[in-house]
């Protein structure tokens, strides 16, 4: 997976490569399509493979404009143009997105230090809300930083755990996060608890029963009020 703060034109050569890949016949191109791309998803339950043969797969007809189209799901925009917009944004240091966006990754990373200097500069950040149009139901998660340390919810790829998110998450309650703000994703509104509580990553990590008791401390609810 590319970083998130990757330019535009490494996920076009993504998809060339990728494009390239299923001509040729590589299992790893026909694996990437097979996972993403709608054309091998079922109708009802979109992120559920369909059941169907590697001939019969290989039997479907794909552009260059489907490479594209995986690489996007690949990393859960909507579509190409979501990614695109995405990464034009994230290029703008300035912009609120990039600035979100490296707040993120700070917060998943375990990065204090970076995560220290991103509120410092900008203290709205904790109560400030991921805008990327995914694939997801709604569209829009609209997570906090507290949400991403939840590791649910939120970008596959992005549900990670680092070891001192108890520290992570001292330091945005105590800069003001919202404990009990509410994203959008599984069809619903979700507390950070909520979704802390059924995530695997910290669990696996080791930091969901103590995550879960510093958001209690700061009077975190699993259910929205």
């Amino acid at each position: 997976m590319l970083r998130f703060n990757a330019p535009l034109s490494d996920y076009v050569k993504q998809a060339d490569q990728l494009f390239a890949g299923w001509q040729s016949g590589e299992e790893q191109a026909v694996r990437m399509f097979r996972a993403n791309h709608p054309k091998f998803l079922d109708e009802k339950i979109p992120w559920l493979e369909r059941r169907i043969t590697d001939a019969e797969a290989r039997a479907v007809p794909i552009t260059r404009d489907d490479a594209s189209l995986a690489v996007a799901r690949a990393y859960h925009f909507l579509d190409w143009p979501s990614l695109e917009s995405y990464a034009t944004a994230v290029a703008d240091k300035g912009s609120p997105v990039s600035r979100f966006e490296h707040a993120a990754e700070a917060v998943i990373d375990g990065d204090a230090a970076t995560l220290t200097r991103l509120l410092r500069d900008d203290p709205d950040l904790v109560r400030a809300r991921s805008t990327r149009v995914c694939d997801f139901d709604p569209r829009v998660h609209r997570s906090t930083l507290l949400h991403y340390l939840a590791a649910n919810g939120v970008e596959g790829y992005r549900q990670r755990s680092p070891k001192n998110a108890v520290e992570i998450a001292r330091m945005l309650l105590g800069a003001g996060a919202d404990p009990n703000a509410l994203q959008d994703s599984y069809g619903g509104r979700n507390t950070a608890m909520a979704m802390l509580v059924s995530s695997s990553p910290p669990r696996d990590a080791g930091v969901q029963v103590p995550l879960i008791d510093v958001l209690v401390d700061y009077g975190a609810t699993i259910a929205p009020s």
